[in-house]
Formats: structure tokens, C-alpha cells, sequence
């Protein structure tokens, strides 16, 4: 029987892979879920909201240390080549990126605890939802396109990055007029 290229040998090799992907979506729907509370706990000044998204940044980071765990392990262990290297370190990439994201989060919740008291406009609310939107948007196309190893579908990501930093320049310098 043939390897086909996604299939090893030792079935074991193949599920540390598949555990590897998993962590990594998981740590990702975490990130997700920490944007949109920080976006909430911003929008409706909620102090609660706020320190339940601070708390939970530790969580996510403490996925990114067991990730980089399991992909250390795998290479010392498997020595793994070509395809298989890149996909484990790979793992450790996204894993770093997502940690930041969820550290964003965990700033814009601080953020919020600054702002009570203040009367925003309007149209920093809209601001901050429309690039909440784009944000999830562009971080669920980046995890479907590292779950299908979609290299065109991931450097699509990455062109549309300049609208998120538009918007996020706009809503700062709407914020410091404040």
C-alpha cells in the first residue's frame, strides 16, 4: 500500500497531526469568542463582560504554550520532512498570531473599563462594529484557509489587511478627539 502524501505509516503520526489542526481551530473559536466580548464589553461599557475577557486571555495563551508544546514535541520526536515540517511549524505561526489577536482582545476590554463615563458618538459605535465584522470575517477566512491548507485562499487574506488598518486608524483618530 501506498503513502499517499496525507497518510503515515504510523497511524499515531498521522492522529498527533489531526490533534495539532484541532488545537489550533480551538484556540482559534476562543480568539473569536474573545473579539466579539471585548466588542461588547467596549459597545455597552460592561465591566463584567470586560474582566471575563481579560481572564480569558489566559486561557488562550495558555494554548499557545501547549501548541508550540505539542509541535516541539512532534519534530523532536517524528523529525518530520518537507509537507509535514511545514504544517508543524506552520502551527507554531498561527498559534503566536492568534495569541496576539487574543491580546488585542484583551485590550480593547481594558480599553472599555477606561471609557465609562464618556459619550461616544454614534459613529464610532458603527466604527467599532463594522471592524469587529471584518475582523471575524478575515479571522475565520485565515482559519479555513490553514484547516484547507489553501495558500491563495490565506494571501487573499492577507491582501484585504489594509481595510482592517484603514478602519482601525479612522475609529483611533476619532477616539483621541475625545
Amino acid at each position: 500500500m501506498a503513502n499517499s502524501g496525507k497518510e503515515h505509516i504510523v497511524q499515531s503520526y498521522s492522529d498527533e497531526l489531526t490533534a495539532l489542526a484541532q488545537a489550533i481551530a480551538e484556540m482559534g473559536g476562543q480568539v473569536e469568542v474573545a473579539i466579539e466580548n471585548g466588542t461588547k464589553a467596549l459597545l455597552k461599557l460592561d465591566r463584567e463582560l470586560a474582566d471575563l475577557t481579560i481572564i480569558a486571555d489566559q486561557r488562550i495563551d495558555d494554548m499557545q504554550r501547549r501548541i508550540d508544546d505539542m509541535a516541539v514535541s512532534m519534530i523532536a520526536r517524528r523529525q518530520p520532512m518537507a509537507s509535514d515540517l511545514r504544517a508543524i511549524v506552520t502551527s507554531i505561526h498561527v498559534a503566536s498570531d492568534l495569541e496576539r489577536v487574543g491580546d488585542m482582545a484583551k485590550q480593547l476590554a481594558r480599553r472599555s473599563l477606561k471609557l465609562e463615563g464618556m459619550s461616544l458618538q454614534p459613529t464610532f459605535y458603527n466604527g467599532v462594529k463594522n471592524m469587529t465584522a471584518l475582523v471575524l470575517r478575515q479571522i475565520k477566512e485565515a482559519l479555513d484557509a490553514y484547516a484547507s491548507r489553501d495558500a491563495a485562499a490565506a494571501i487573499e487574506v492577507c491582501n484585504r489587511d489594509d481595510e482592517v488598518d484603514a478602519m482601525h486608524t479612522s475609529l483611533f483618530r476619532e477616539l483621541l478627539t475625545y
